[in-house]
């Protein structure tokens, strides 16, 4: 019972590439203080909002 969204491109070519590095990334999580911690909750999260 899944429908397709107009426009709605994520995980193909049609999305453009971030110019941030995986370095970059890093650096803003120290900036924002996000941890592994924070990270395992979200995912968490993600199990439950899931359905």
């Amino acid at each position: 019972m899944y429908t397709t969204i107009t426009g709605y491109t994520y995980g193909t070519e049609e999305v453009a590439k971030s110019p941030l590095s995986m370095e970059h990334l890093s650096l803003l999580k120290q900036t924002v203080l996000f941890t592994e911690e924070d990270e395992k909750y979200l995912h968490l999260a993600g199990e439950v909002l899931q359905d």
